[in-house]
């Protein structure tokens, strides 16, 4: 560009916006940060309602008789498989969920992005449950899920926690903003 079409240009009054400074803003803003604050919060409501359910089921049918300590056994074989599992899948599907974000970040409703999540739950709990029914039926192994409410239930409870985690990030990210909405984050 030459001098002469530089000094051409008009000069716009102090203040004014430029077509940059009218680029559309992130609604929602995550950094990986809150998305990994958001996974691990998913994780920890996840194991909660496993374990708070387990030790319920517990309670209600105490083991008893012969195999009473094998009942125990796999009580903790649950909690332990369900803990290095759900860790190892949380941390498979992190980058899926900065996706998602990064999709959404022009959408103010966080009802939109609480249902995004739980679909996504909704799809990881599925994937679970087909994976346990296909390990069953080669095993023999009965697991429960083979009962259609078990296996609604699973799906859910995966759906709840993954929307859960978001809404935790969600709630840490913008707390993290409060008072400054100057402030720049990373998209």
């Amino acid at each position: 560009m030459d001098a002469d079409a530089e000094s051409s240009r008009p000069e716009l009054p102090s203040g004014t916006a430029t077509p940059v400074d009218n680029a559309p803003q992130p609604l929602m803003a995550f950094t990986w940060r809150d998305v990994w604050r958001g996974a691990w919060a998913a994780w920890g409501v996840f194991m909660l309602i496993v374990v708070g359910l387990l030790v319920a089921v517990t309670i209600v049918n105490p083991p008893s008789g012969t195999y009473a300590s094998l009942e125990m056994l796999a009580f903790v074989f649950y909690i332990v498989g369900s803990a290095i599992v759900s860790a190892i899948v949380t941390v498979i599907m992190a980058p899926i969920a900065r996706a998602i974000e990064q999709r959404l970040r022009y959408v103010a409703s966080p009802g939109i992005h609480v249902a995004a999540f739980a679909a996504l739950g909704a799809i990881v709990g599925v994937g679970f449950v087909v994976a346990v029914l296909a390990w069953s039926a080669q095993s023999g192994v009965f697991t429960g899920l083979e009962n259609p409410v078990a296996a609604f239930v699973a799906v859910a409870i995966v759906a709840f926690s993954t929307s859960a985690g978001w809404a935790y990030g969600y709630g840490r990210a913008r707390r993290a903003r409060v008072g400054d909405d100057t402030q720049t984050r990373e998209v």
